[in-house]
Order: C-alpha cells, then sequence, then structure tokens
C-alpha cells in the first residue's frame, strides 16, 4: 500500500495513477480545486467553507473525472452542503436555459442563496455587476411611463387589489415603466423574472394595484405600511406593487398621473446581473 501526501508541503506526482487496487485518498486545502482522480465512485465532502463560492465548489466536482460509473457513484455530504450543491447545480441549469432560449446569449441574470458567492470579490468588477437581494422593495425614486394610458389600459380589469398574475403580465407592466436616472433599471427586473419564466412559462407571481395615492417625489419610502406588510406575506414569489399617483405638484410632481412601480424578488437570493443598474 501507498501512502501519498497530498495536502501538505510535501510535493507529489501529479501523474500517480489509481487504475490498481484501492485507494483511499485524504485531502485537504490541495484536494481544493482543480485536482482529478480517475473512476473515483464514492467521496465523503464534508469541506465548509466559511464565505463557499460557487465557482470553487464547481472544481471540486471534478475531483471525480469523466470516465465514472454513475450506478456505482455514491456522495456524502451534511445536509448544508448538499444544499448548497442543489442551489448551484439549479443556477447553473438556469443559465443554460437562458442561452438556449436567447438569440445572442446576452443578458444572462444568476441568483444564489444569501452566503453564498459566485466567485473571490476581486474577480467581479463591482462597476459593471449589479447585486439585487431577494424580500427588498425596489422602487424608482423618479419615475417615468412609457405612456399612462397604456398601463391603464393593462390594468383597467383590476380593481384596488391583490392579484395571482403571470410573470408575463408583470413583465409587460414593467416594460412601460422606468426611471430618469439610474436608480431602477427596468431592463434589470424584466431579465431576473425572464430566469423563471426561462424554468417554468407558467410561473405566477403577485400584483398589487392601487390608485389615487397622493406621494411625494423623492421621498425615502414608497408604500403604505399596510401595502409593505401584505408584499412581504408572499416570501417566494416575485410582488409587483403599482401606484397610480396624482402628480401633485406641490409633492414635487408635474401635475400629471403617472404610474410607479415597486418591485420585490422572491427568497433569501442575492441576485447578479451584468448590467449594473
Amino acid at each position: 500500500m501507498n501512502i501519498l501526501m497530498l495536502n501538505s508541503i510535501v510535493s507529489y506526482d501529479e501523474n500517480t495513477q489509481y487504475d490498481t487496487g484501492i485507494n483511499i485518498i485524504v485531502g485537504g486545502n490541495s484536494l481544493g480545486r482543480g485536482v482529478t482522480f480517475p473512476q473515483l465512485q464514492t467521496i465523503y465532502y464534508c469541506r465548509v467553507a466559511k464565505s463557499p463560492q460557487a465557482d470553487t465548489m464547481w472544481q471540486h466536482a471534478r475531483m471525480f473525472g469523466y470516465d465514472r460509473d454513475p450506478d456505482l457513484m455514491r456522495v456524502f455530504m451534511p445536509p448544508k452542503l448538499f444544499k448548497l450543491f442543489s442551489d448551484i447545480n439549479r443556477t447553473n441549469n438556469s443559465i443554460i436555459r437562458q442561452i438556449e432560449n436567447s438569440s445572442n446569449g446576452c443578458n444572462v441574470k444568476i441568483f444564489y442563496p444569501t452566503g453564498l458567492k459566485p466567485t473571490r470579490k476581486n474577480v467581479l468588477d463591482k462597476k459593471a455587476v449589479g447585486v439585487y437581494s431577494g424580500g427588498v422593495n425596489y422602487f424608482p425614486f423618479y419615475p417615468v411611463n412609457r405612456t399612462v394610458s397604456d398601463i391603464d389600459k393593462i390594468l383597467e380589469c383590476f380593481d384596488n387589489d391583490l392579484y395571482t398574475v403571470s410573470l408575463k403580465l408583470i413583465v409587460k407592466l414593467i416594460e412601460h415603466m422606468d426611471s430618469e436616472v439610474d436608480d431602477w433599471n427596468a431592463k434589470v427586473f424584466i431579465g431576473f423574472i425572464n430566469t423563471f419564466l426561462a424554468a417554468d412559462p407558467a410561473t405566477q407571481g403577485k400584483l398589487i394595484v392601487r390608485r389615487n395615492r397622493d406621494i411625494g417625489k423623492g421621498t425615502g419610502t414608497l408604500l403604505s405600511p399596510v401595502d409593505r406588510k401584505l408584499g412581504d406575506e408572499y416570501t417566494e414569489e416575485v410582488v409587483l406593487t403599482v401606484y397610480k399617483i396624482t402628480g401633485n405638484i406641490s409633492k414635487g410632481w408635474d401635475g400629471e398621473e403617472l404610474w410607479i412601480p415597486n418591485i420585490k424578488l422572491p427568497g433569501d437570493y442575492a441576485y447578479y446581473s451584468g448590467e449594473n443598474a
């Protein structure tokens, strides 16, 4: 039996073969990334990082190589790590679907549970990547509408109430809304919603409609306490709240009615967009 030190300062031959006998390999940091063992069939995975990164965990999966027998493969790990790998795999499948459904592969959005990062901080360009949090309300301080009448027509059959609607309708509404400045980007939120639609075109969300609101321009909040509480009841769905304001001049507006969107993304996730808002 040969014993190889793979997780120390002692060097070893990277071309070592494991095609004879039964090999048990125990490793630490040196097995953390990019090491492959042909015909590896069983692994006990218990490495818990303080700040896990998706790209590193994907590299860990390479340890199995590409010549394993799926029927004989066994993986043992704590439930917490199993969930992390499941979340990473779900996001990877979402990326694939977005590329398949896109004519040019652009505008791909990803999201991971809070605490799981896509990669190291110094890899991402903070100026080019926007990060949004699930469960947080986002609305434009300086909203603009393509045409108020078009939004009125879409919402004419909706009273001031809460509705369960297709995410396609929510996308249609957001397409008519945006911001004068870069504090709220309609394309970014449409991109996130499209990731859910790519997984299931029948996915639904919540729509809250309110009219005749007399709200000041550029305030730090939009939703009333009642509507905020109502939206917070739905943690696993996209929630779009739309307010039609009076446009009161004394409140900083131009005297014209206007629709203002407030969107809350689902779950305890961090959403990443290559189109920074």
